[in-house]
């Protein structure tokens, strides 16, 4: 038994180190769908009972937000500060003009389910999802558009096919925008883009892969990730396009596994999450990507960068996770280095020793990332008193003004 521990930790130390991700303490065990950001410390988390999240100090604290939504919220998104909508499966599109304080919804007839929100400005903003009708298995997937704030909604757009849905939309700019949508069990899969906002929509069906997000960096540059047309045999879970009109390549970076958000930070650097626990990052474009994060137990549901080195995951079971380097580890960042603090003994009864040559701050997490324990350390090695801890995985954080150490013990 003592070797197994022993190997759980290694295992745990190594996934650790793969990058530079650190949980944050939601406050709540429900699962996470989307998150958006106003501002470097502003940011907001929607997921499952119409659960909103607020943070106003960069993720450290989360409070809720008092919606009145009490189904699935998928997507959340704010064209300014103060200003946001959140959309989900109880047929209501919510909005809030204070930055969450207060929210008033618009009801639409029942069937409805929305899957993402998105707005050009203030005024203008797209809904996509789909409709079942009463008699299955007939349904159209459908983009609404609004022109005067969520006031009055357009059924802009209707795309019947059975039990199909639009999941994803994005806007380069006030006239270019992209809808992806599917039929479940390989049955179709399409790409629609509008360049008159959404006056019209050109379709372009295409094969082997169920998109789940959109997103485009740059004009005619855009990526689509989701899962495989043929339900787990590895064909393909990410399309990217050059020119923005309608050729698209398609390529697999993990067998088996959905990708469920994409976004990129410039042309180069983008990151997906999966829902296998899985953050990966590019850094040409998306010809090689590699693994920054793992943990099979944790479904990844939407990734969201503030800049260019501040970025947030959200999942299953509150789970929130942040960068503040781009999730790069190795001596050579410019931004911090991330190395692994010596923990002994691992696993532990009663109490640890951490030894750093980094003096600073000492917090102890739990694997929801819930900070249960924060103190000063002057000297190389410190003890700590765990005996009251549960029986379970525990993070231990180091942080300097120019490193960061963070490694994993069990406390049995």
């Amino acid at each position: 038994m003592k070797k197994f521990y022993i190997l759980l930790v290694a295992l745990f130390l190594v996934n650790g180190a793969m990058g530079q991700w650190f949980p944050q303490n939601s406050g709540t065990t429900k699962n996470l769908f989307s998150v958006h950001f106003t501002d470097a410390n502003t940011g907001y988390a929607v997921g499952d009972s119409g659960i909103i999240l607020k943070t106003t100090n960069g993720g450290t604290n989360w409070t809720p937000q008092n919606s009145g939504a009490t189904r699935c919220l998928a997507s959340v998104y704010f064209p300014s500060n103060d200003t946001g909508y959140a959309v989900g499966s109880d047929t209501i599109i919510y909005k809030t003009t204070d930055g969450g304080i207060t929210w008033t919804s618009r009801p639409f007839s029942k069937g409805w389910y929305f899957s993402s929100v998105f707005f050009t400005n203030v005024d203008t903003g797209y809904v996509v999802g789909g409709h079942t009708y009463y008699i299955p298995p007939s349904s159209y997937a459908a983009i609404l558009k609004t022109v005067d704030g969520g006031t009055n909604w357009s059924n802009w757009y209707e795309y019947s096919y059975n039990w199909s849905v639009f999941s994803s939309v994005y806007f380069t700019d006030a006239n270019t925008g992209y809808v992806v949508g599917s039929a479940p069990y390989g049955m179709g899969s399409t790409i629609l883009k509008t360049v008159d906002a959404g006056l019209s929509w050109s379709i372009n069906p295409i094969g082997g892969i169920i998109p789940k997000s959109v997103y485009f960096p740059a004009t005619d540059l855009g990526y689509i990730v989701g899962s495989d047309n043929l339900q787990g045999t590895g064909e393909y879970n990410l399309g990217k396009t050059t020119n923005g009109d309608g050729n698209w390549t398609f390529q697999n970076i993990g067998i088996s596994d959905t990708l469920t958000s994409v976004y990129f930070t410039d042309t180069e650097k983008g990151y997906v999450v999966s829902q296998s626990g899985i953050i990966r990052k590019t850094q040409n474009g998306g010809t090689d990507w590699t693994i920054q994060y793992s943990d099979s137990a944790i479904r990844l549901s939407s990734v969201y960068f503030v800049d260019e080195n501040i970025g947030y995951v959200v999942g299953n079971s509150g789970t929130i996770l942040k960068t503040t380097n781009g999730g790069y580890v190795g001596i050579n960042d410019k931004h911090q280095t991330v190395n692994t603090p010596t923990i002994c003994p691992n696993p532990a009864n009663d109490k640890i020793t951490v030894e750093t040559p980094a003096k600073g701050n000492l917090s102890i997490h739990s694997i929801n990332g819930q900070q249960l324990l924060q103190q000063e350390i002057t000297e190389p090695t410190t003890t700590i008193n765990v005996n009251t801890l549960p029986s379970g995985v525990y993070f231990v954080r180091v942080t300097s003004d120019k490193n960061v150490q963070v490694g994993k013990f069990i406390k049995q």
